[in-house]
């Protein structure tokens, strides 16, 4: 090989990586966008190109105003499936094909403690003041799959020094999910030190660098089995759909170790790496599943207003003011749905409940995506059953807690429950929103039939509610 260019590898090599680290950063917010609307641009290029030359050749023949209204319809039409929420939805919604339940699986889960109590836990537990929490995410302890333990967990960083410019983790803190009180692990994570933690510019600029077409999703730290730990961020990009739009999926899984090191996963190679991590980005469940509550029963059926609209559906809970913020956890309003939950035979699962637009609260159907990989299930309950969703059964809390005034307390995280003896119920962690925004004050029952009501001081006595009488 020629000597030259064997000496130019070197500063190719330190060109691409001063590239990397100084400009990509900066040039792949931009990049995103251009490839999320590729098709639409490409269109409008082609169409320009064609119909010139069209002109150019033969300029007095009729058909060319033909071709000529053909190659614009197709820029119109991706500008609209792209641009036009509503179309883009239902774009989703035709890819989505969930594989339908004939049952409701069983929730094996005994979570109680709900995110905004889980960060004010964190926060009390820390005695250094040079460290600060970030948000907290939740896990799944699949070891035991009969009785799997989830946890809230929220790494620290630091507030000044070099390791504050670095970006770095001093530890993480695991708080018990399965326990309303207090209940704090400080010990698994007590080393878990990052030299670069998600915040830091060069997980931003790693990304950026190895993932310049995907945008990045809830970052988590990932406690393995030999007790290290590991940084996982799930990646969003964009895939053509039949109709032309380029839709949001779930495409890899950028993994940063401790070192700074790092590798990337596939959706099911992750999954399979690493049980139990709640992977599928929480935004996608969300927009998929109002997608296909919009969009099931077609495009046509959302907009006739005529003979009626049949079969629209949205989430099953009240609006917040401001909008959908999933990492907005300070204020125990502000985290929505998707939750997660284990149910048997799935594993850990975001669950989203839907009923029908307009005065019913009715429950509709359930979707349930894989917290690995995001493949999506639907339960859609018989019409015998009758249940209500978790909008309406919210309103019963109060029946059995007559003494805890509205304005001082609310009702969040509704999980769905099945008793032994094939009841459903909405689970409901009632929090005290005046006391540290989100004091734990109660674990609510409520029958998604009967609307019945049931207040329990522990999750003990939920779990013991559902088995029933032995």
């Amino acid at each position: 090989m020629n000597k030259r260019l064997l000496r130019m590898i070197p500063l190719v090599a330190v060109a691409s990586i001063v590239f990397g680290m100084t400009i990509l950063p900066f040039v792949q917010p931009y990049l995103l966008p251009a490839y999320k609307y590729l098709p639409f641009s490409l269109s409008i290029v082609l169409a320009a190109y064609l119909i010139w030359r069209f002109w150019l050749i033969t300029p007095r023949r009729a058909w060319i105003g033909t071709v000529a209204v053909l190659l614009f319809s197709a820029p119109v039409w991706l500008f609209s499936v792209s641009f036009v929420e509503p179309l883009n939805q239902w774009s989703i919604a035709i890819s989505l094909q969930p594989k339908n339940l004939d049952v409701l699986p069983v929730s094996k889960d005994s979570r109680a403690l709900n995110k905004a109590t889980a960060t004010i836990y964190a926060q009390n537990s820390n005695h250094e003041s040079l460290l600060r929490a970030g948000h907290p995410h939740i896990t799944a302890d699949m070891k035991d799959p009969l009785h799997p333990r989830m946890w809230w967990q929220v790494p620290f960083y630091y507030r000044e020094g070099l390791n504050y410019f670095m970006g770095s983790v001093a530890k993480i803190v695991r708080i018990d999910a399965d326990n309303p009180g207090m209940s704090v692990d400080l010990h698994s994570g007590e080393h878990a030190e990052f030299y670069f933690g998600e915040e830091s510019h060069f997980v931003r600029t790693l990304f950026a660098m190895r993932l310049p077409l995907s945008r990045p999703s809830h970052a988590q730290y990932y406690l393995k089995p030999d007790g290290t730990w590991t940084l996982l961020i799930p990646a969003i990009s964009y895939k053509l759909s039949v109709t032309g739009a380029m839709i949001p999926y779930f495409s890899s899984v950028l993994e940063v170790l401790p070192s700074g090191w790092y590798n990337v996963w596939s959706p099911d190679e992750a999954g399979s790496y690493f049980p139990g991590a709640p992977l599928f980005p929480l935004e996608l469940g969300r927009l998929y599943a109002e997608s296909h509550g919009k969009f099931k029963s077609g495009l046509i059926n959302y907009y006739d207003t005529v003979l009626g609209r049949n079969n629209i559906y949205e989430v099953s809970e009240d609006s917040v003011t401001g909008g959908y913020s999933p990492d907005d956890v300070h204020v125990a309003a502000d985290n929505r749905f998707p939750f997660y939950q284990v149910f048997e035979g799935l594993g850990l699962t975001q669950m989203i409940p839907l009923e029908p637009v307009g005065p019913s609260f009715a429950l509709s159907e359930v979707l349930l995506f894989d917290g690995g990989t995001g493949a999506v299930r639907s339960y859609i309950p018989g019409a015998d059953l009758s249940l209500n969703g978790p909008r309406k059964a919210e309103k019963q809390v109060w029946t059995a807690l007559p003494t805890f005034p509205h304005e001082k307390y609310k009702a969040v995280e509704a999980r769905i429950k099945t008793g032994a003896d094939g009841k459903v119920y909405w689970l409901f962690t009632v929090v005290n929103i005046t006391a540290d925004q989100s004091v734990f004050a109660k674990l609510v029952l409520v029958d998604a039939r009967e609307l019945t009501p049931y207040a329990f001081d522990s999750q003990e006595s939920v779990d013991s509610f559902l088995r029933g009488p032995n």
